[in-house]
């Protein structure tokens, strides 16, 4: 009896799997925008906290923008680094005119760090598109442009693909791991927007209207979150008639950078998995079929019922295989495809390990702020430290 319902519960987890796979699939068929080649005015705000380490070639890529410099305008948001970020932000101010710097000196109540920042630097934006990237990123010179092809009349937000290694440089294998994993995870944002499904996009590669932000309130009528992107992508679609859209478009590609080691790797999912609290009854869906359909294939393993362990396996392996073959060959990155079996285990591995951080209450670290959920999911506190004068 026991081992008939271990079958009927692998069956089911794991058709539930696939028929998600299968909607992904199909929702990146989907994304077929109309676009324009109109260029309107448009400002970047980059939202800074001690980001030396890489702020130099985070604004060079900005500098090689090939939009209209008449119309172009990148606002450097320093929110109370402690390292050389104002010294470089400055250096770099005396030699374009394009930047223009926002030094953040409160925190606005109920904001958390980067959505504080973003809300004051927008305040003095003057471009009719926002575009949104980190310190730590790089963007290519089609960047801004492809961002503003997508604006159409009734467009008010476009997200885009971050990878975190370039084809053929030298990342580590722990890295080109990681940037399969970013591309997994951005698929299925990707397609489940194709069905108007808002779900996740990042905050380092999105971009909208400024009249849309101002029609929903901006961030100060939000109430907290610590993901704001996805909060602003969620309002705009529920609550307004502005379409949001997450084409898969290698022209509008941000690069970033992997975590160094297990330990950074860990600690920058438990803070995605504390931001997955705030995703709607859909995406803690995902999370859930996710999650049971791989525990499903070490137990029926566990269970000696190889022959349903290495179908489910099976199902699971070309459903996640033909998914992101079909995206990174939009992006022109299949050579990532050979790291797939490693990816594979690493995601087996980390779905389970931070799945309690979801479920549970948890605390979490993001640079000098901390910050806790109760069982409900709903934050508990934020406790911001102060900086060091």
């Amino acid at each position: 009896m026991l081992f008939d319902t271990f079958s009927d519960f692998f069956i089911l987890t794991v058709f539930l799997y696939l028929l998600q796979s299968i909607f992904i699939f199909i929702g990146i068929g989907k994304l077929r925008y109309k676009r324009t080649n109109t260029l309107p005015p448009i400002s970047i705000l980059v939202a800074l906290k001690d980001e030396a380490n890489t702020l130099s070639a985070c604004i060079e890529s900005l500098l090689k923008l090939d939009y209209p410099k008449e119309l172009l305008q990148i606002i450097l948001i320093n929110d109370r680094s402690q390292d050389r970020t104002p010294a470089i932000i400055s250096s770099y101010e005396k030699k374009s005119t394009l930047i223009k710097i926002v030094n953040i000196e409160y925190t606005i109540a109920g904001l958390s760090g980067k959505a504080n920042a973003i809300c004051q630097g927008i305040e003095y934006a003057d471009g009719e598109l926002m575009l949104i990237t980190d310190g730590d990123s790089e963007v290519l010179p089609s960047w801004a442009k492809t961002h503003a092809s997508y604006y159409k009349d009734d467009v008010g937000l476009v997200g885009g693909f971050t990878l975190l290694d370039r084809k053929n440089d030298n990342t580590s294998l722990f890295g080109k791991i990681q940037s399969l994993d970013w591309a997994y995870l951005l698929s299925i944002g990707a397609g489940a927007m194709g069905f108007g499904q808002p779900l996740s996009v990042l905050g380092n590669n999105f971009s909208f209207r400024k009249s849309a932000y101002d029609e929903v309130g901006g961030y100060l009528n939000m109430g907290f979150t610590i993901i704001e992107d996805f909060a602003l992508m969620t309002t705009l679609v529920k609550k307004t008639t502005w379409k949001a859209l997450y084409p898969i478009n290698p022209k509008m590609l941000v690069y970033s950078h992997p975590m160094s080691s297990w330990r950074a790797f860990q600690n920058q999912r438990k803070r995605w998995s504390a931001g997955g609290k705030e995703v709607g009854v859909y995406g803690k869906s995902l999370m859930a079929v996710s999650l049971f359909s791989h525990l499903a294939i070490p137990l029926a393993f566990w269970a000696s019922n190889l022959g349903l362990a290495l179908i489910g396996t099976g199902i699971i392996l070309g459903a996640d295989l033909i998914l992101l073959s079909r995206s990174t060959k939009i992006i022109d990155r299949n050579d990532l495809i050979k790291f797939f079996p490693l990816w594979e285990l690493f995601y087996f591995f980390y779905t389970i390990f931070f799945t309690p951080v979801l479920l549970f209450p948890t605390t979490v670290q993001w640079k000098n702020i901390s910050y806790s959920w109760r069982f409900n999911w709903q934050i508990k506190n934020m406790i911001e430290k102060k900086a060091i004068q």
